[in-house]
């Protein structure tokens, strides 16, 4: 037993020096949507929401944290989002890239749902390829919930650089999410157009979004508007 923890010891002490020793690239952004939405549920309401992030990438691990908040303003209590997501990167060529990663979410005060949830995710990105595609899916061991997407967007120039993107996701199994039957099938669809603006280390990223879900999970089409500042540094 004693060799056991001796040996645990050793390698947390070393994943931490490594850890310390390696590149970290620090990201720190700020979101303010029109409203909030979250695979087709809008979770606060047609209210405007913030939203706050920190992340860490370590490059010689590739390894990335981050840590989220989320919360509506026209009522400060009426939606509170917190998250904590762990990601693995890995590079089978410069244009081929997955990842996995676990997050947990917390939802504090929110009626008709769990504490916390517990997430699992796989992607697939290739990034090379004449029409940029992610794939990505989860499955969340608290709600038992299986989610997949698939996106994909094209970037041009123009006086500005122009993103435009297209997403469709669908739920895997049904599941409840905040007390409402969630069925299997279709989830949600969206057409994203973006753009930014980069000065030194920092980026302003404003967004525009058409996005259509499930009459059983939001009966109406919505728009949503959004503007996104981060700070990179190291």
């Amino acid at each position: 037993m004693m060799k056991k923890r001796i040996l645990v010891l050793v390698f947390a002490l070393t994943t931490l020096t490594s850890f310390a020793l390696s590149e970290v690239l620090f990201s720190a952004s700020a979101d303010v949507y029109t409203r909030y939405t979250f695979r087709g549920f809008v979770p606060a309401g047609p209210q405007p929401s913030l939203g706050l992030n920190f992340s860490a990438f370590f490059s010689d691990a590739n390894l990335n944290l981050s840590q989220w908040y989320v919360n509506s303003l026209s009522d400060i209590s009426a939606y509170h989002e917190l998250g904590t997501m762990l990601s693995y990167y890995h590079y089978f060529t410069d244009r081929l890239i997955a990842s996995s990663g676990l997050t947990m979410y917390l939802f504090p005060n929110l009626p008709n749902s769990p504490l916390a949830g517990v997430e699992m995710n796989l992607s697939l990105a290739d990034v090379g390829f004449v029409i940029p595609y992610f794939i990505e899916t989860y499955f969340d061991f608290i709600l038992k919930s299986w989610y997949a997407k698939f996106t994909c967007g094209y970037t041009f120039d123009a006086f500005l650089p122009i993103n435009l993107t297209i997403s469709a996701a669908m739920n895997i199994l049904p599941y409840f999410r905040y007390g409402s039957p969630v069925p299997a099938g279709f989830s949600d669809a969206a057409i994203h157009l973006s753009t930014y603006m980069t000065l030194k280390k920092w980026q302003i990223t404003p967004k525009f979004s058409y996005i259509i879900a499930n009459e059983s999970i939001h009966s109406n089409d919505m728009i949503q508007a959004s503007v996104n500042l981060a700070y990179t540094f190291r």
